[in-house]
């Protein structure tokens, strides 16, 4: 079942791109009736069912629970996803792919990436404050709206 994982935060971002890696190997070979694979020279041989089974453990351990779409990532920044859709192709939020090809936002990385902007925006804030104080225009705002 998609989306309710619960370990799935405990995972490395390098242990989830081996299990990402390892998931496209086994989708080029859904075709066949069975596989061998081969770990530490000992050879085992997966029939259909076998890796459709595994391929759907490796989605549930690399997906976290609370993964986003593309829209609800979106609408919880409130930026249109036309931008959050950049955000994910230059590589600046992470996201990873369905098995029929749709990107889910994980909510860590989401909430990792809402933190920083959250930071960023507050350090602008904090700067234009400062860059308006030194100018005499916060103070004098302030003295005109007392009168």
């Amino acid at each position: 079942m998609p989306g309710v994982y619960p370990d799935a935060g405990a995972i490395s971002p390098e242990d989830r791109e081996a299990l990402d890696a390892l998931e496209r190997a086994l989708q080029g070979q859904r075709q066949r009736d069975h596989i061998t694979l081969r770990v530490r020279g000992q050879s085992v041989r997966l029939h259909k069912r076998a890796v459709d089974l595994v391929s759907q453990a490796l989605r549930e351990l690399t997906e976290p629970r609370g993964a986003f779409s593309p829209q609800e990532a979106a609408d919880r920044l409130n930026v249109s996803r036309t931008y959050l859709l950049k955000l994910l192709d230059d590589g600046i939020l992470p996201f990873s792919r369905t098995e029929g090809g749709h990107r889910r936002i994980h909510r860590q990385d989401f909430e990792e990436y809402a933190a920083r902007m959250a930071e960023q925006q507050s350090a602008g804030l904090d700067a234009m404050r400062a860059i308006g104080e030194e100018a005499g225009l916060y103070v004098r705002e302030l003295e005109e709206a007392r009168k």
